[in-house]
């Protein structure tokens, strides 16, 4: 993809994979609801399997490929905190109250977040992201 698509300095193409996963992941529970396609236990499938994968691949990005920046914790909670509803969502989701664990997690994500842009950090969202 490198020969194709031109990307800007600091930008790895693990980002542009989590993009189409976005994407693709989002695309389909949003084609579910509008054509009536499928079932809420599908459409909970998919939207667990989107999570764990971009959650999967943005701490990968966090642990792994920091390509020369300093190690920085809230991509890391993000990153894991959507991993972990992934796998709620996936495995939990007829025991615990769905609901209210995910607006648990939200709260925690949007915590970090608006921590991260109160401390000054130049780009929140793409560091976070």
């Amino acid at each position: 993809m490198r020969g194709i698509i031109v990307r800007r300095p600091g930008k790895s193409s693990l980002l542009l994979f989590r993009g189409i996963v976005g994407l693709v992941f989002g695309g389909a529970l949003l084609l579910m609801g509008l054509f009536g396609i499928g079932d809420l236990s599908l459409g909970y499938t998919i939207l667990a399997i989107g999570l764990i994968a971009f959650g999967g691949m943005g701490l990968f990005h966090s642990l792994f490929q920091r390509e020369g920046r300093a190690f920085a914790w809230g991509p890391v909670i993000v990153s894991g905190a959507l991993l972990l509803w992934g796998l709620i969502i996936l495995f939990l989701r007829d025991s615990v109250n769905l609901p209210a664990v995910s607006g648990w997690i939200l709260l925690i994500i949007g915590v970090v977040i608006v921590t991260y842009t109160i401390l000054g950090r130049k780009d929140p969202v793409s560091e976070v992201v």
